[in-house]
Parts: structure tokens; sequence; C-alpha cells
């Protein structure tokens, strides 16, 4: 007999707000909200400990940076890295576990442009405005190459931030990323700039190839 896949955590939490349930505990959930009014008081409380630099999970002092104690920073790590693990053996996305990965990759779609919008938009809210830059602009404009979300991609700021270029969705575009890295080629270049030196390296090319057929000519 077939074993039925098991029900994420993030299915059953899903499953107790359907039926009005706290999706943390189980109980009867306040009205118009999602959790029980002990779950939230607990929630409340966590929130005084981490500004008190106190482990979120118990009352020892939390570690620099962390919002728990090294005791629970381990353990967290530890499940964190058994549940990734059990994501990538059952073919879903190691980070949400809902969504098939890319193909050659352990990641999906959706968290890829995530992480992308979080680092240079500030935001994972924002992952549908580089989706629909992709939509639109899905060749690399520097080498023509069919560019691939999380395969073969890069994303690059037209005015680089060095040159006062902005964190936003009309400052960025895919470049290609593979066996060449146009961002790092690119680096503190602006698209100008970067097309002007390209030009100029492809016609010595040229000019030194011609000069050298001439020559075999010659002799």
């Amino acid at each position: 007999m077939r074993n039925k896949k098991k029900s994420t955590w993030h299915e059953y939490q899903e499953k107790r707000k359907a039926k009005g349930q706290c999706y943390s505990c189980g109980n009867f959930a306040e009205p118009n909200r999602t959790r029980c009014s002990n779950c939230r008081a607990k929630q409340c409380g966590k929130y005084d400990r981490i500004e008190q630099g106190i482990c979120k999970r118990c009352k020892n002092p939390s570690l620099p940076g962390v919002k728990m104690c090294q005791v629970h920073a381990e353990a967290n790590a530890k499940r964190g890295r058994k549940t990734r693990q059990c994501r990538k053996n059952s073919g879903d996305c190691y980070l949400c576990g809902k969504g098939p990965p890319i193909q050659g990759a352990s990641i999906c779609e959706k968290c890829w442009l995530e992480k992308a919008a979080k680092l240079h938009l500030g935001s994972y809210s924002r992952w549908h405005e580089l989706k629909n830059l992709f939509d639109k602009q899905n060749i690399c404009p520097y080498t023509g190459y069919q560019l691939l979300i999380g395969v073969n991609v890069s994303i690059d700021h037209i005015i680089p931030r060095a040159k006062g270029g902005l964190n936003e969705v009309d400052n960025l575009q895919y470049v290609y990323y593979g066996d060449v890295d146009i961002n790092w080629m690119k680096g503190k270049l602006d698209d100008s700039e970067f097309k002007s030196i390209v030009l100029k390296i492809a016609n010595h090319i040229q000019s030194t190839i011609i000069k050298n057929n001439q020559n075999k000519e010659i002799q």
C-alpha cells in the first residue's frame, strides 16, 4: 500500500485556521483572530524577553545577534537542517516545502525570487515585481542568451550603486551567469560604459584577426 505524504506544519496551521482553531495549539481561537488568548500572551512574552536580551524560549541570556540561548539556537539549527533534508528527499523546495524545485536546483522559483527581492528591494513580499521584470526581460542584453531563473541568471544594477544607482526595479536587469559572470565583469560600470568597452575589445580582436590573416596570405 502506498504511503500518504505527511502533511507539513504549514498545512496543519491552515486546516486549524479554517476550523476556527488556534493555529499554534488547536484550541478555539479568539474572535477574528488566528490564535487563542494563551498563545497570544506567550507570543507577547517572547517579544518582551527578546527586548531584554533573554532567550525567547527560556530565561537564559541570548547569544549576541541571536534571539535564543546557545542550547535552543543549536536545537533550532538542527531541526532546520533535518526539515530541509526531508524536503529535498521528497523532491520539494527545501525552503518552503511547497512548490517543486527548479530543475538542477533545490529551491523553487518563488523562493529564489523572494530571496532576490529581499536582497535588492529590501522585502520578500516584492518578489512579484522581479517576476514581472523577468517576464518582460528574459534574454541577457549583453550575450543574447536565454535566461532561466535560478539556473543561469544574475540581477544587475543598470546604474551601479557606487554611482548612485537605486535598489528599484527600474534600475535592475537580468544578465547571464554561467561560464562567464556578466554582473562581475560589468562591475562599477554603467550600461553605456560597459557596452563601450565591450565594443572596443570586440573591434580590437576583429582587427587583430584580419591583420593575422593578411600576414598569412603574404607569407
